[in-house]
């Protein structure tokens, strides 16, 4: 069975870790809730806007497009079949003019940091939820399809209310989506809902280096907190270890022993040695009476005998 010191030692840890553990699942919630709710805001801003609705179409009716001018898409197609062409140039194009493409590689602008590679998923359902267009990805530097995300398989029909929820692609990058019907302005041929969705990467990512950091913090706080509740506790039972070594004496037979230095009457312990000290000062005098009694009564047999012999 664990002393009385561990005992103490260990419910001061327990309660300690109930607080910890429930300050950081408050903390942890609050933060996914917050990354959740700016994320949220973005997909329902971008998702009302007419500029995506003709983007997804755009792209959709012709895929080379994507990310690339018209002119120099159909320049390259026909780089590609008239012999001689240069690759990517534009027909009728005077080279070296500004439509003329140049060869030499892009450089970025000294001191300034390289785009973001923020992405953005999108595709238009029918009033049943069928897919009409898409899907596409619009990216600042990725280039391939997008892979289809894990959907429901029936979609329904779009829902007037916004619908949020979380799906993952084919590669299970993870996505948090937006489901909604699309405003009377913004519907064109049958398109009638929008999917959109952003990755949730970053925030995956901030979320697990918070839980990192909490579980660090947890468990040096509560190694810390084992060290100095040892050393408190240590120090508040050694009262109780004076007045086990004066028990100790006093049983070896000298009742004229008494525990000092108790600290404060106040105390628990102080209480316990005043009463202690009070106790002992009883069993001496009545031991001392009972001394007295007994040398009396020896005295008196001895003097009895003396007359009768």
């Amino acid at each position: 069975m664990l002393s009385l010191r561990w005992r103490l030692v260990a419910v001061a840890l327990g309660v300690a870790s109930v607080g910890l553990i429930t300050a950081n699942l408050v903390v942890y919630g609050e933060v996914r809730r917050d990354l959740n709710g700016r994320i949220d805001r973005q997909l329902t801003d971008f998702s009302g806007r007419r500029l995506l609705v003709r983007a997804v179409e755009g792209a959709d009716a012709n895929d080379a497009n994507r990310g690339r001018l018209p002119a120099v898409i159909a320049g390259r197609r026909a780089a590609r079949t008239t012999p001689g062409a240069i690759p990517g140039a534009i027909p009728g194009a005077i080279p070296g003019s500004l439509a003329e493409p140049s060869t030499a590689p892009f450089v970025a602008p000294p001191g300034r940091p390289p785009r973001s590679s923020f992405e953005t998923y999108a595709e238009l359902r029918d009033a049943l939820g069928q897919l009409v267009a898409g899907p596409q990805r619009f990216s600042a530097s990725v280039e391939e399809p997008p892979d289809p995300l894990d959907l429901p398989t029936a979609m329904g029909k779009p829902p007037k209310t916004p619908r949020i929820f979380e799906a993952n692609d084919a590669s299970g990058k993870p996505y948090r989506v937006i489901y909604r019907e699309l405003r009377k302005e913004l519907r064109t041929g049958d398109a009638d809902g929008l999917v959109f969705a952003i990755p949730t990467v970053d925030r995956d990512e901030t979320l697990t280096r918070l839980r990192l950091v909490r579980r660090i913090a947890v468990v040096a706080a509560l190694g810390a907190l084992a060290v100095f509740a040892s050393l408190l506790v240590s120090l508040g039972l050694r009262p109780l270890r004076r007045i086990e070594k004066s028990a100790a004496t006093i049983a070896g037979g000298d009742l004229s022993h008494r525990i000092v230095d108790l600290g404060s009457p106040r105390t628990e312990v102080g209480r316990l040695g005043a009463s202690l000290n009070s106790m002992l000062s009883q069993i001496e005098v009545a031991f001392e009476e009972k001394q007295r009694s007994e040398a009396h009564w020896d005295a008196g047999w001895r003097f009895t005998r003396f007359r009768a012999a």
